[in-house]
């Protein structure tokens, strides 16, 4: 009588099949998650990089058109030249950035930069308000534009041809800009911009870091710099430019 071979599997080799699948199939999903949050953390710092060159491009062409006076332009007598104001508005954690230029021979436009909250969002975005003829007709052409998504701090410093920071600027000076000057300070200040120099700080759309880290935020320190430590899990990146406000001194 011949016995048939049996081929199958004992209890034992199918346990350490079952192990060995188990593990297998482990290391397989906490490698694709590690590569997976890794191309999220290179795409989100990729993005950083991009919005704040944007942003600081527009930026910069609005700075070099500050004070640009139209040699025709008789609608209305010129006050307003550049400004800026501290945590603005509503004790906002930023700056606020105005400038002010003609576009044609009969139109003048208003451009303010300042951080805006997200509605039911702690997360706030630089945004870019828009009026034209404001003395005037005041037409708004753009309102609450979203220039940057996520920003942490946007800090303006202005200074002066000797390299000395310039403040208050403003021509209608508040609390915060008074500590520094007074409101005739403030608007002669106006026509002695020399220099503005930018400071955006923009953290990751998404967690990054696994667990909280210390961000400390000092970006320029002079008499207006501003000091913020936090913790939290997000990528956080400050860029900067300096412009030549070439425009300003031609205004007298």
């Amino acid at each position: 009588m011949i016995k048939k071979k049996n081929n199958g599997f004992t209890l034992v080799e199918t346990l350490v099949a079952i192990v060995l699948g188990v593990i297998s199939i482990t290391a397989v999903f906490y490698s694709y998650q590690y590569f997976n949050n890794s191309y999220k953390g290179v795409m989100d710092k990729a993005a950083i990089s991009n919005s704040a060159r944007v942003a600081l491009t527009l930026i910069t062409r609005d700075l070099r058109n500050a004070g640009y006076k139209d040699v025709n332009y008789t609608r209305d007598a010129w006050t307003r030249i550049i400004e800026a104001k501290n945590n603005y508005p509503n004790n906002s954690p930023g700056d606020m950035l105005g400038i002010y230029y003609n576009t044609s021979p009969n139109d003048r436009v208003r451009i303010w930069y300042y951080m805006k909250q997200y509605k039911n969002n702690n997360a706030f975005y630089l945004t870019r308000a828009l009026v034209e003829n404001p003395v005037t007709a005041g037409k708004i052409i753009y309102e609450d534009e979203i220039i940057v998504p996520y920003v942490t701090d946007f800090q303006v410093v202005l200074k002066d041809q000797n390299g000395n920071e310039l403040m208050p600027v403003c021509y209608y000076c508040g609390p915060e800009e008074l500590k520094y000057g007074t409101t005739d300070q403030g608007r002669d200040n106006q026509f002695k911009v020399h220099t503005a120099e930018i400071y955006l700080t923009i953290r990751s759309p998404n967690e990054i870091y696994k667990k909280d880290r210390k961000i400390e935020i000092l970006n320029h320190n002079v008499t207006t710099g501003r000091n913020i430590v936090f913790n939290d899990r997000y990528h956080h990146e400050t860029f900067f430019t300096s412009v030549h406000t070439r425009n300003i001194s031609k205004v007298r």
